[in-house]
């Protein structure tokens, strides 16, 4: 008996504690859901989307940026400061308000006013400034602005992911001793077709240096003989490396669809045979350069059996001649 009314107790409590997880997960899920509802709902574009701002130490810079309320209704939005950093290999930026006191750079942030109604269809330009200190080292310094249509205290209470739509990253250069530093940590690539010269490529560069820089250059194909069979632009988006962190950016000579004698055509008018080289060439900052090289294989199968269809026509040729000449003698 006192087993069975254990049982029923045990039973109720486990009922009732799950009860209890379902209603904290109901109010954490409408919260959520009632906050990106929000965010849907009053769509807003922001531009600039990004700031680059070079500047000499103990100097206020004057900055604006402007709020396009694309809704159908009027709108308040909120401004806030926060810092990021950029996500390992794809330098995507991860916001975080729990790090906004490691960033200097959200301090010397400051607005008239930490919040603006705009019209529908309309936009309203939003000042900010940046007080640098005095008494700090040359350098990168980050952080970004954020824009939302609900309250900062909301956002940071919810944990809300901040959309890079909403946000302008503010890249700021404090003036005097910087360095700019790229190291090339790898460049590897793979052919896309073991007969063609089409081709994908991937390579990392850290940034060693104290300022964020943009890395730009070619991939140059060459063939067997030297010729140049296609060179690829890098980095066209024009991807920052910030401080401390590495980077990898993918460049692809796309593979075209030809058909099986389009391909011995593009072999033999490229020469695509045997050793094929990918020479990768950077330059970063005002003078930094990097290079590096790859070595590929091209088989150019199908007009190697063209040529050997054709030379075969040949001989068949030449030797039924000459049977018919032999023949006639006789």
């Amino acid at each position: 008996m006192k087993n069975g009314i254990s049982s029923t107790c045990a039973i109720k409590a486990i009922s009732s504690s799950f009860s209890k997880i379902f209603r904290i997960l109901s109010v954490g899920c409408c919260s959520l859901a009632l906050l990106l509802i929000s965010f849907g709902a009053h769509a807003a574009v922001i531009s600039p989307s990004m700031l680059e701002i070079s500047s000499a130490r103990g100097e206020v810079i004057h900055e604006t940026f402007t709020i396009l309320n694309t809704g159908s209704s009027e709108q308040t939005y909120f401004f806030d400061r926060v810092a990021f950093k950029p996500m390992e290999e794809s330098g995507t930026p991860l916001f975080s308000q729990e790090t906004k006191e490691a960033s200097a750079l959200t301090s010397w942030i400051s607005f008239p006013e930490t919040q603006v109604r705009v019209l529908p269809a309309s936009k309203a330009d939003v000042p900010f400034e940046i007080a640098i200190p005095d008494d700090i080292a040359s350098g990168g310094y980050y952080a970004a602005i954020t824009v939302s249509p609900t309250p900062t205290d909301i956002v940071t209470t919810n944990g809300a992911i901040i959309d890079a739509k909403t946000a302008i990253l503010v890249l700021l250069t404090v003036e005097g001793e910087t360095t700019q530093q790229l190291q090339l940590l790898d460049f590897h690539g793979a052919l896309l077709s073991s007969s063609l010269p089409f081709s994908s490529f991937q390579f990392r560069v850290q940034n060693q240096g104290n300022v964020h820089v943009v890395p730009r250059g070619q991939i140059t194909l060459k063939g067997f003989f030297g010729q140049t069979i296609q060179v690829i632009e890098v980095n066209t988006v024009e991807g920052r490396v910030l401080p401390s962190s590495t980077r990898q950016f993918e460049a692809q000579y796309p593979q075209e669809t030809l058909s099986w004698l389009g391909k011995a055509g593009y072999q033999l008018s490229h020469l695509s045979i045997g050793p094929m080289t990918a020479d990768l060439a950077l330059s970063y900052g005002s003078e930094g350069t990097l290079f590096s090289s790859l070595t590929f294989w091209i088989v150019p199968w199908e007009l190697i059996l063209v040529l050997a269809g054709v030379i075969g026509i040949i001989l068949a040729c030449y030797y039924g001649i000459q049977k018919k000449i032999k023949s006639k003698r006789l």
